[in-house]
């Protein structure tokens, strides 16, 4: 065989192989959790055990999202107030946080008296946050039927655009990027960014409790998109502060969502939830039994068959409870986004569930230009109040790990990160070693006899590889080659592979999850892939059933050196070659199995850190790299320094 014909040996030359396992393995995966789910939610039958799975979907989605601040705002000043087609409307400024500002607009009726119910909307993905023309319409809409309505700026929108050096141009796209870039220097540092939005709008509902003109008792929240989301995490974080909610064009399945392919930024990825079999459903169901209406759009991309399912899956949780009708549904012909019909329905059902009465539906409303409803001079509250932004809490917590780690023991810190390294490589069984090998027993490129093997790391997760050697007895030492584009891009490599191999060594270049030609073409090795990659959101999937990429990395190169062994027996050695980020996993790997001799780190990274330390970095396929919570335990300096045993460090 000649080398073109070599560089065609791909995994099927073993066995066919699903050329999309990991979509496979994926769908598999949330299947299952989720049919787990909904076998516990159907056992459901007493308004005890209602009550008693509303607190199990609420302790497992605090610990999704992690500790969030119990204070309350710290301040709160309107900026300006004008009145317009019958409407009072002041720009608030709220300080949620030391230093941490967020934007707002309340609108309520001229000329009314006492308390008046509220409705708090909290904004979905658009630049313009609370100024978004259908934002404004919603929120006009909800108040002229007789309520006090505030429509708060999530970070990443409106006034809230955090990366803005010049205070003009967006050095990191606003919304969804945004999110998911502060949302990846939050995650591997332990945090979450849901806890921002969370927060906020937790101190939103506070500062609508402190005016006299608001009835505390009748306060609902609504919001459209990543609003609905938001919506959705607060009737799972604080069911009994909200008298009614109406979250939009978010809520379906998480099965459906797979369906789509549709890509999530982070605050949208619930760490575990699917792990635990927890669906929209149970985000639903919080509520229960007070009224709750799901807006949806027939031709949205959160499927409303999703939304369907949900809420016949959610609606015995208000029969149990003793408020069956409490459950409603409500669909426009419409694309994603909170259409004048999904307002007007809104209003209704506010109306009815605050109010006692239905609301007559009204014509759409002018917006306001959005520089009138700004509540800061520039339009930014980093610009004009110097506001903290998300990165500066990650720096934080950083800090505090060097502090931890000051008056720890080297033996202490190591142990702490072998233990996480291992919980995350115990929490999927590895499947037993099937060794496939090719037909042809042994393909020649140049002077080397090379093997192709095919085994699998977990259920219907498949690894390959490609064994060099030079003709005669099998190795004795042998050289694990890993790198991005794996097997794919051996031909860059094959001067090292043939020196490894002159020298008496055998190379096994193998392909770990994503990559080479197991990679399902998610992403090639080399290429560019930011934002709303398929890889990206593969990796999303794995957080949200409880799993991480470098986890499952890790798990393929302990399967790989169990398949080196089956091979070239229990006494070989064992040498990883990494070009790259995949010195993390290696040397993650090196440091939970013995069976490793030694890590070659080829052009390594020298840190991940730097990604939560500094404002900017570059998230190129960066979510190859996340887990959750490593920055806790190691850097790579450190993962060097455990798996040598070296104490250098000590007193550091």
């Amino acid at each position: 065989m000649d080398l073109n014909e070599a560089n065609a040996a791909l995994a099927d030359k073993v066995v066919p192989i699903n050329p999309h396992q990991l979509d496979w393995y994926m769908a598999e995966l949330t299947l299952r959790n989720m049919h787990a789910g909904d076998l516990r939610r159907g056992a459901v039958m007493t308004p005890e055990d209602a009550v008693e799975y509303q607190r199990t979907v609420r302790d497992a989605w605090s610990e999704s999202l992690g500790p969030i601040p119990a204070d309350s705002f710290l301040s709160a000043q309107t900026s300006h107030a004008f009145e317009r087609d019958g409407l009072y409307i002041e720009s608030i400024i709220l300080e949620t946080r030391p230093g941490f500002f967020a934007t707002a607009v309340l609108a309520k009726p001229t000329g009314t008296s006492g308390k008046l119910p509220a409705v708090l909307q909290v904004c979905g993905h658009s630049e313009l946050g609370r100024t978004y023309p259908p934002y404004q319409n919603v929120m006009m809409t909800i108040a002229k039927a007789g309520f006090a309505v505030m429509t708060l700026d999530s970070i990443g929108q409106g006034e809230r655009i955090t990366y803005m050096e010049d205070g003009i141009s967006q050095a990191v796209k606003a919304t969804c990027p945004e999110h998911d870039y502060a949302g990846i220097q939050c995650l591997i540092t332990g945090m979450n960014i849901s806890e921002f939005f969370v927060h906020d709008a937790l101190c939103a509902l506070d500062y609508l409790e402190s005016r006299d003109d608001i009835d505390p008792q009748r306060i609902g929240v609504t919001g459209c998109s990543g609003g609905g989301t938001l919506t959705a995490m607060l009737m799972m974080q604080a069911p009994e502060r909200i008298a009614a909610a109406a979250p939009c064009c978010f809520i379906t399945t998480r099965e459906d969502i797979l369906r789509t392919h549709r890509r999530q930024d982070l605050e949208q990825i619930w760490p575990g939830m699917a792990a635990a079999g927890l669906d929209h459903a149970d985000a639903v169901l919080c509520m229960a039994p007070k009224p709750v209406m799901l807006l949806t759009a027939d031709s949205d991309f959160f499927p409303i068959e999703g939304s369907c399912k949900t809420l016949e899956k959610a609606r015995p949780f208000w029969r149990i409870l003793g408020n069956p009708d409490g459950l409603e549904m409500k669909t426009d012909r419409c694309r994603h986004g909170y259409s004048h019909g999904l307002a007007n329905a809104a209003a209704d059902f506010f109306s009815r569930a605050l109010r006692g009465e239905p609301a007559a539906p009204v014509r759409p409303s002018e917006p306001v230009h959005e520089g009138r409803l700004n509540a800061t001079p520039s339009g930014s509250v980093v610009q004009s109040l110097g506001s903290r932004i998300p990165h500066d809490y990650v720096v934080d917590k950083l800090a505090g790990y060097d502090r931890e780690a000051a008056v720890k023991t080297f033996d202490t810190r190591r142990r702490e990160a072998v233990g996480f390294i291992r919980a995350q490589i115990d929490a999927f069984p590895a499947y037993p070693l099937y060794l496939k090998r090719a037909d042809d027993a042994f393909y020649h490129a140049y002077d080397l006899r090379c093997e192709l093997f095919l085994w699998y790391q977990q259920e219907n997760l498949s690894n390959f590889g490609i064994f060099f050697h030079s003709p005669g007895e099998i190795p004795l030492h042998n050289v694990l080659a890993l790198w991005d584009g794996g097997t794919l891009v051996r031909h860059r490599h094959m001067d090292e592979v043939l020196a490894l191999c002159h020298e008496g060594k055998g190379v096994f270049i193998v392909d770990l999850a994503g990559t080479g030609c197991i990679g399902d073409d998610l992403y090639h090795g080399g290429e560019p892939d930011y934002f709303w990659s398929r890889l990206g959101n593969y990796a999303n999937n794995l957080l949200v059933n409880g799993d991480n990429l470098p986890a499952m990395r890790v798990r393929g190169i302990l399967r790989a050196i169990d398949a080196v062994q089956e091979i070239c027996g229990t006494e070989t050695r064992v040498d990883i070659l990494t070009r790259g980020g995949f010195n993390l996993y290696a040397l993650m790997a090196k440091l939970v199995d013995e069976r490793i001799y030694s890590v070659i780190e080829h052009d390594p990274v020298e840190s991940f850190r730097r990604i939560a330390s500094e404002k900017y970095y570059n998230d190129n396929n960066i979510k190859a790299y996340v887990m959750p919570s490593m920055l806790r335990y190691f850097d790579i300096l450190q993962l060097r320094e455990f798996v040598k045993g070296d104490r250098s460090d000590e007193n550091r």
